[in-house]
């Protein structure tokens, strides 16, 4: 019985390793979603979940880190949809408020 463990395990080792040597072998360029040339509409995202102080619902904050566009929105369940709430420019944003 050890003897029919220890070398299925052998077997699964080599496999395993096998494989790791292809996958570094054969290492191409990093797979994108964005498509090449579409410079300034698409970005790295951040996304951030809270529950609005004045509110119960759950509100989802999307920022776009290239551009600076923040979107805000809210699930509606009884429609099945996202809505969003507001849209704005957060460099802009930045760049109208008063400065201490």
């Amino acid at each position: 019985m050890k003897r029919n463990s220890l070398v299925s395990l052998v077997v699964l080792n080599v496999l395993l390793l096998g494989g790791l040597v292809m996958t570094i072998l054969t290492a191409g360029q990093p797979v994108s979603a964005q498509t090449a040339g579409a410079v300034g509409r698409y970005g790295d995202y951040a996304m951030v979940a809270a529950t609005p102080s004045t509110g119960s619902e759950q509100v989802v904050y999307i920022v776009n880190l290239r551009t600076s566009d923040m979107v805000a929105l809210t699930y509606r369940s009884a429609k099945n949809e996202l809505q969003v709430i507001d849209q704005r420019n957060l460099a802009q944003d930045a760049g109208s408020r008063p400065r201490r």
